[in-house]
């Protein structure tokens, strides 16, 4: 994944039944501060249902449900009016949810702490929505000075080059528990307020101001295997996700800029700047010089004394390693697959957005393979992953290729807002199972596929979410992001999608990237507006349901899901009275497509989707049969990417059997006899195997399911 901000998706609350069933009416106060000061001890003390009444934002309120959900304390922070007029103020609000590691503190909360608009009508002040954070303000460029004493603080003079138009002011966030020592606006003193995880200032409207921070912050111990040593740590950090330096949000188009950064710490330590870097020891100090290449936003520190650094030329890319001797893969052989995936997506995509790419190990992250990407660097935990690619023999069932995904995130590093995860990780997912299936072959690609719309529904994201209504770094970016790049590969063929990927990536760091920029770009490559495609799949939180019923020489495909209608171009299996069947691509839009089908005489029987080349519900499927004959085993169950807990086989006599219904599509499977996969064939039976389910019966309760 790109970054650690949210390696769980936090604000995945569901609203209590009790608390919408009361359907409060918003509350209101006579003056935009008392306004201010209600919603802030709403929010520190008030129900989800009270705090529902006065705030309005929907994500706010998943801040309050989560912190409920978890007996969390609250603190109301700032509240204060930063822009009125007779009938319309702009409030900050900021407020806490208690954490013992300020990072998690920090983000937790930022989707509460914010700015606000109120408005009046007959003397009474509602707040009608939040308002977006960075808007009117920019950061351009930052230098950074910092120096860390490991194991105890970081000491930063971070100077921005920023441009204020917000008649609200200047605000970022930052972790809330800096100690904050100077603020300079221009070399001058400036009116400022720090809660909640925001450094508001009064700065006044103008297109190039030079903001001054200095502040230190204390380092928290993040290993969860670490036992206490005597004296300074051995290795530490401070990565993007403590919010150590200036930001406006981790999906913002206005924080990207150009980043100097000049770092001490103790000689004995090596340090990652997470982008292209040069040092120098100095009387016992190593200074680490680092200058970004492209506009990044929110570097990551990381030291470790037991490091010893590469670098190597991987064609135009410079590739660093920050590892210890016990890591488990070398220099090279981390190389050979960067080189690899630089090659297959530069041949496709064109390059990545940066020449330089380095991998570091952070022991702080404990026991853990490749977990993340921060600008130009791919962190692992200690030791490295137990794998850098899936097995063939698990490639169908388990596509994991961790070190490929966080390599690919250089082409679309510079995604914002709504859609900025699906463009990140989605992006990267879909890059992952590809290159597992370039690997291994055409059919176990097919299972890669099939097994990711088994994660989906397995993972329970049908009907929760969406992915513009979920911000975070929630898997359903992932997995649904991942499906919806497939599916426009398999719609408008490879050449045209590369041209379109290649249309987006070109879009540079410092302009805003979102999803409508992706839609503009693929609807320039494909010659037609792709808008009506994409958009239902970010904004809907069903996945299409589709049924089919034959009237006559017509037949109807209606969409059943709740919400959203999606704009599809589907194919039709139809089989005709004389037993031949025919194919048939229709386009369908609304709820109910009608499709002539006069021409082929009676029709039979009709399958959606024959190819599942769509992340529909599937709801035609057959019953199967699995057997095992074993005398000796006390327990057997067959295990398979279709089911989260293995399914218990009957016994008669000495053969085992299942028999489950499931719903087309290409499935692997495994045998597990006494708690155990069994590892090989047993007297002539296979172990595991995939299986081919056809559309034949309705199949509903059927498998993939929990």
């Amino acid at each position: 994944m790109q970054n650690r901000t949210a390696g769980v998706c936090f604000l995945c609350a569901v609203w209590a039944v009790s608390a919408l069933a009361q359907q409060p009416v918003p509350a209101s106060s006579t003056t935009p501060q008392q306004l201010a000061d209600l919603v802030l001890q709403r929010f520190a003390s008030g129900s989800a249902a009270e705090f529902e009444a006065v705030d309005p934002d929907p994500l706010s309120r998943a801040v309050v449900e989560a912190a409920i959900q978890r007996k969390a304390t609250r603190e109301g922070n700032l509240g204060r009016v930063v822009w009125s007029s007779p009938d319309r103020a702009i409030l900050l609000l900021t407020g806490t949810v208690e954490n013992p590691d300020s990072a998690v503190e920090t983000i937790r909360s930022r989707h509460f702490s914010g700015f606000y608009e109120a408005v009046e009508k007959d003397g009474a002040w509602t707040l009608t929505r939040q308002l977006p954070f960075d808007d009117g303000n920019t950061i351009h460029a930052q230098t950074i000075v910092a120096t860390i004493s490991p194991g105890v603080k970081i000491e930063v003079e971070d100077t921005l080059d920023i441009e204020s138009s917000n008649p609200a002011g200047f605000a970022v966030r930052l972790n809330d528990s800096a100690q904050l020592k100077q603020i300079l606006l221009n070399g001058h003193a400036v009116k400022d307020e720090f809660g909640g995880g925001v450094l508001w200032l009064s700065a006044p409207i103008r297109a190039h101001s030079r903001l001054t921070i200095e502040y230190s912050l204390a380092e928290v111990r993040q290993d969860p295997d670490e036992k206490p040593q005597p004296g300074p740590p051995r290795y530490g950090s401070f990565v993007n996700e403590t919010v150590w330096t200036p930001v406006f949000d981790f999906d913002s188009a206005n924080d990207y800029g150009s980043i100097d950064i000049t770092l001490r710490l103790p000689a004995t330590y090596y340090a990652t700047t997470s982008v292209p870097q040069t040092e120098q020891v100095k009387s016992g100090v190593r200074i680490v010089h680092g200058h970004t290449s492209e506009p990044e936003f929110i570097l990551s520190l990381i030291y470790d004394e037991d490091w010893k650094p590469t670098e190597q030329l991987i064609g135009n890319l410079h590739f660093a390693t920050f590892l210890t001797p016990e890591f488990r893969w070398t220099p090279e052989t981390l190389g050979q697959q960067v080189r690899t995936v630089d090659d297959w997506l530069s041949r496709r995509f064109g390059p990545p957005q940066s020449d330089y790419l380095a991998v570091a190990e952070e022991r702080d992250l404990g026991h853990h393979g490749f977990a993340y990407r921060t600008n130009d660097l791919v962190v692992s935990g200690g030791g490295g992953s137990p794998v850098l690619v899936t097995p063939e023999a698990e490639a169908a069932s388990n596509p994991n290729a961790p070190l490929a995904h966080e390599a690919s995130h250089g082409w679309t590093m510079q995604a914002t807002g709504p859609g900025a995860n699906f463009l990140r990780e989605g992006w990267a997912t879909y890059c992952e199972w590809n290159f597992v299936g370039l690997q291994y072959g055409p059919a176990v690609e097919a299972g890669i596929w099939q097994t990711a719309y088994n994660y989906y529904l397995l993972g329970g994201h049908d009907g929760v979410r969406s992915i513009l209504g979920n911000p975070d770094n929630g898997s359903i970016h992932y997995v649904k992001g991942a499906w919806i790049l497939h599916m426009l590969e398999e719609i408008l063929g490879q050449a045209t999608f590369d041209a379109g990927m290649r249309n987006y990536i070109r879009i540079p760091r410092d302009q805003k990237a979102g999803y409508e920029e992706f839609i503009a770009a693929m609807s320039k490559a494909a010659g037609r507006d792709m808008g009506p495609f994409i958009l239902p799949w970010l904004t809907g939180k069903y996945i299409p349901n589709l049924q089919a019923q034959i009237e006559g020489s017509q037949i109807i495909v209606t969409q059943t899901q709740p919400e959203t209608l999606f704009a599809l171009p589907l194919e039709l299996a139809l089989t005709t009275g004389s037993g031949s069947t025919v194919e048939r691509t229709v386009e369908i839009s609304g709820k109910t497509t009608t499709v002539d089908a006069a021409d082929l005489g009676a029709i039979e029987r009709v399958r959606i989707d024959p190819g599942n080349r769509l992340l529909l519900r599937r709801n035609f499927g057959e019953t199967v049969s699995f057997t095992l004959r074993d005398a000796q085993a006390k327990t057997v169950a067959l295990s398979g990417n279709f089911t989260l807990k293995p399914v218990a086989a009957v016994r008669s006599s000495d053969t085992w059997s299942v028999q489950i219904r499931m719903t087309q599509g290409r499935y692997s499977w495994t045998w597990v006899v006494d708690g155990k996969p069994l590892s090989a064939d047993l007297e002539g039976q296979a172990a595991t195997g995939v299986r081919i389910v056809e559309a034949l019966q309705p199949a509903t309760d059927a498998y993939p399911k929990q």
